[in-house]
This record gives C-alpha cells, sequence and structure tokens, in this order.
C-alpha cells in the first residue's frame, strides 16, 4: 500500500537535487562532463584566495550547509 506513496516522494526529492548545481547523477563516476571542470575551477580558485576571504565567494556549486538550507525536511 504504501511503496508507490513512498516512491513519489523519493522521485520528488530526486527531482529537486536533480536541478541543484553539481549534480552528478546516479553517482560520481556518471557525473556531467562539465563537473570536474567545475570542480577544477573551484579547486584552483581555492588555493588563490586566502582562507579568511573563502565566506565572501561566490561559488558554481553549493557547499554542505548551503544545500541543506534549500532542501526541506
Amino acid at each position: 500500500r504504501f511503496k508507490a506513496s513512498r516512491e513519489s516522494v523519493f522521485n520528488l526529492w530526486r527531482n529537486m537535487i536533480a536541478a541543484l548545481p553539481g549534480a552528478t547523477g546516479r553517482n560520481r563516476e556518471e557525473s556531467p562532463e562539465e563537473q570536474k571542470a567545475i570542480i577544477s575551477y573551484v579547486e584552483r580558485l581555492l588555493k588563490k584566495v586566502p582562507q579568511d576571504r573563502w565566506h565572501l565567494l561566490k561559488l558554481p556549486l553549493l557547499a554542505e550547509d548551503q544545500f541543506m538550507a534549500i532542501m526541506p525536511t
């Protein structure tokens, strides 16, 4: 009885997550091609900017705290 409703909820979550920047698909090995370029860009950017100024950066990917703020509980 509950299987369809439970799967519908998980489908809604997956659709919401897929729309976020940096979505990886099923797993990291099957991530979109541009994902590696974005990660490389962020790593190079973080090396150039002092750590005390990281909070001022607007990155193309979400940090964990940003992700948790967006996703409903």
